[in-house]
C-alpha cells in the first residue's frame, strides 16, 4: 500500500513541474458533443524548460473567463513558432474521449431501476 501512495505522489510532483503556466490568447469557436456544448480556448503554455508550446482547452460551453482549471482536455495546436496552428477539427478525437472518460461507462442493467 505505501508503494502506491509513493509513486502516485510522485507521478503528481513530476507533472506539476512541466508547466511553469498557461496564459489565454483568445477563443477560438465551440465544439458540440453528444448535444452538448463547449467552448474552446486558444493558450499560450510555458514549460519549464523555456519552451513555449501553443494549445487548444477545452472547457464547459458556458464559460466567459478562462482559468486553466476549467480545462477539460487540452491538444496540442502549434509547436514550432510561425507554423500555422493545426486545425481546431483535429482535436476531436481527444476532445471526444476526455469528455466520455468524465461522463464514465454506462451502467449494466441502470434501466432495472425504472
Amino acid at each position: 500500500m505505501k508503494k502506491a501512495i509513493f509513486i502516485t505522489a510522485m507521478t503528481l510532483a513530476v507533472s506539476g513541474c512541466f508547466t511553469i503556466g498557461s496564459t489565454f490568447e483568445r477563443w477560438v469557436g465551440t465544439y458540440e458533443y453528444d448535444g452538448t456544448s463547449y467552448r474552446v480556448a486558444y493558450v499560450r503554455t510555458e514549460g519549464l524548460d523555456g519552451d513555449t508550446r501553443w494549445e487548444y482547452h477545452l472547457v464547459p460551453g458556458g464559460t466567459t473567463t478562462y482559468r486553466s482549471s476549467d480545462m477539460i482536455a487540452r491538444c496540442l495546436a502549434l509547436e514550432v513558432p510561425g507554423d500555422n496552428p493545426t486545425p481546431v477539427s483535429g482535436c476531436e478525437a481527444s476532445f471526444a474521449r476526455a469528455i466520455d472518460g468524465l461522463v464514465g461507462p454506462p451502467m449494466m442493467g441502470g434501466d432495472d431501476y425504472g
